[in-house]
């Protein structure tokens, strides 16, 4: 088997006799091996494909004097390689371990097959180095595998294969690959862990596969991370799964992936798309301060135990179309960069979005609530859609903020929502993007200055939301939402010419009198300055019509037609009593001192009441009542609030 110090091949009875005699010669046979491979390199004559491969006779020939076959061996005692270095292919695929063995430190040059191994008893790789692939698929692990700070090396992926394989492994035991590192794509997929499986902090810089895999126990990825697309679809996890603070560098799919028991994404980073569709989740499941790059895809997944999805963000579009939280779930202070889409989304238990924020198109349309939700201080900065939502108990949008009009229509309440201080921003606008927003400019040729909302269904939107303002006893809501719904009217269903040109018109004037009755200070300012002009108009009355074109008229400082009182302060008494809807005069007295002051008296002593004068105290009267109306009206409502 030997000759002058140098190895010829090995077959696996001769293998095994070099292992008897101990690390030390296993490992010098290694060095003079490696000094072979050396040579060859150095003249060039070496080429090894990426299985390991030779690709001429040279390699061929240094591939089988490197080769280490304990294929199908039994070993009953206690194995230590440890520190062994193996510089060639090892092959112990069917291998079977009786007892603890160790490949502690040890380092396999090229690749190594452990398929179909059978490890009876502990099996340790910790720090072991994998510079080829490494295949244990179908291996079986009755007891321990220890896999901690080992190192999978193979850089790039075969053709057709990966640089580790565990398909169908199966780990009785606790599996712990804890701070390894694994290079190349690794396969997972189908493997059994009954006991723990630990993946903390481990680096996995290529694709990883775990499709189908059964965690029965507890499984730890905790701050590990996924550099290139990391896959679990099917998988299995009965214990606990904690994926906090990992790291997915790559494209996630957790696509019909199955949590038994409580998972934790917790401060995880999904910097490509994640998708989680038809996810069933019966523990609880946190989410809580994750952050997601691109989309996230909860299409059809469902939460049967508590979600967490607080100061979560989302980058990009956000899909729970038709996902289901029967254990509730919050959303409180999350981040929706992008569109958000809750089409069909349900909840059974109480469940909150307070102070989330939505950057994007926010769609919970089709939306089923059967437990209480808050979107308490919620902030929409784009459209907001609850069209056909169903709420059955305690709906809170106070203090929500809507910089586009909501839309509820179709919307079902059993309880009234809460609507106390939440805002809409004004959607009246001068200037929009009507190319943009695929629509035409329903502003005529004189009216492009005026102000209009940009969305035809607007006023609907408000009307909807004012029948909900009035079924929550909201009246301050419901008269923002009746304003609105009528300024949202214009040029859409009332034209200024055509139809619905009367309140058009009415409403501008009702709008810029007494804001949609919600002033009081409007309707009472205009009433005394109209108090102030009528008196004005009563005291120029009293020139002939050419001093009333010179500027002051002279009428306006001339003393008392009749009697010693002071022109002003009668024009403002007639004008005041006009005001206040005393337009007959009973009262001679009053009526000869003030009409003879202004306009003096009859040769019987008569006051004289110009025909101008009359016309305007009626006219006076008839503003005044409807300014007063306005103002009572404004009272009422402040006062029904109060």
């Amino acid at each position: 088997m030997a000759g002058d110090g140098a190895w010829d091949c090995m077959n696996g009875q001769e293998t095994r006799a070099l292992f008897d005699m101990g690390r030390a010669a296993w490992n010098d046979w290694a060095s003079q091996v490696l000094k072979s491979k050396a040579s060859f390199q150095e003249a060039g004559t070496l080429s090894l494909n990426w299985f390991g491969e030779g690709d001429n006779d040279e390699t061929r020939l240094w591939l089988k004097v490197a080769k280490a076959d304990f294929a199908n061996e039994r070993f009953e005692d206690a194995v230590d390689f440890e520190g062994f270095i193996f510089p060639g292919p090892v092959n112990l695929a069917g291998a079977v371990f009786e007892r603890p063995v160790s490949f502690a430190g040890a380092e396999f040059g090229l690749s190594v097959t452990f398929a179909r191994a059978h490890f009876q008893g502990d099996a340790t790789f910790k720090a072991a180095k994998f510079s080829g692939q490494a295949v244990f698929d179908d291996a079986l692990f009755d007891g321990v595998a220890d896999f901690e700070r080992a190192e999978f090396l193979q850089e790039k992926n075969g053709p057709l294969s990966h640089g580790v394989k565990f398909q169908r492994a199966r780990f009785t035991g606790k599996a712990d690959f804890r701070s390894s590192l694994i290079t190349g794509s690794a396969d997972f997929s189908k493997a059994q862990f009954a006991a723990a499986a630990r993946f903390d902090e481990a680096r996995l810089l290529s694709d990883t596969l775990f499709e189908g895999a059964v965690f029965s126990g507890s499984a730890g990825f905790h701050a590990a991370q996924f550099l290139g697309n990391a896959g679990f679809a099917e998988a299995q996890f009965t214990g606990d799964a904690r994926f906090a603070e990992a790291a997915f560098k790559g494209e996630v799919l957790f696509d019909r992936c199955q949590f038994w028991n409580d998972v934790s994404f917790r401060d995880a980073r999904f910097d490509r798309p994640a998708s989680f569709v038809d996810m069933r989740a019966e523990g609880k499941a946190r989410f809580s301060g994750a952050k997601f790059a691109l989309d996230a895809t909860f299409t059809d997944a469902r939460f049967s135990g508590e979600g967490d999805f607080s100061a979560a963000e989302f980058g990009a579009p956000a899909i729970f179309r038709q996902s289901g939280f029967p254990g509730g779930v919050t959303f409180a202070n999350a981040r929706f960069l992008s569109q958000s889409d809750f089409a069909g989304f349900s909840v059974g238990k109480t469940s909150t979005f307070a102070e989330s924020r939505f950057e994007g198109e926010a769609v919970f349309r089709e939306a089923r609530f059967e437990a209480p939700v808050s979107f308490a201080s919620a902030v929409f900065l784009a459209n907001a859609d609850f069209s056909a939502a169903q709420s059955r108990v305690a709906f809170v949008l106070a203090r929500a903020n809507f910089k586009a009009v909501p839309n509820f229509l179709e919307a079902n309440f059993h309880e009234p929502p809460r609507l106390d201080n939440m805002t809409v921003a004004d959607p009246l606008k001068r200037f929009h993007s009507w190319k943009k927003a695929g629509i035409s400019d329903p502003r005529g040729p004189f009216f492009k200055a005026a102000k209009v909302c940009a969305d035809a269904d607007a006023s609907a939107k408000f009307r909807r939301l004012k029948k909900l303002a009035s079924e929550a006893q909201d009246l301050p809501r419901e008269q923002e939402f009746f304003a609105q719904e009528f300024r949202c009217r214009r040029f859409w269903s009332d034209r200024p010419f055509g139809a619905g040109v009367g309140r058009f018109w009415l409403g501008y004037l009702y709008g810029g009198v007494a804001n949609f009755g919600r002033s009081l200070l409007r309707p009472a300012a205009l009433w005394g300055l109209s108090v102030l002009v009528f008196a004005c108009f009563y005291l120029i009355a009293r020139g002939s019509a050419a001093s009333l074109l010179k500027w002051p008229p002279a009428a306006i400082g001339s003393p008392c037609a009749s009697g010693a009182s002071n022109p002003i302060l009668e024009a403002l008494y007639l004008s005041f009593r006009s005001a206040f809807l005393q337009i007959d005069w009973h009262d001679s007295i009053n009526a000869r001192r003030v009409f003879g002051c202004l306009y003096g008296v009859e040769a019987g002593g008569t006051p004289i009441m110009p025909l101008v004068v009359s016309s305007l105290a009626l006219c006076q009267a008839i503003l005044s009542a409807a300014l007063i109306f306005l103002f009572l009206l404004a009272l009422r409502n402040l006062l029904k609030v109060r």
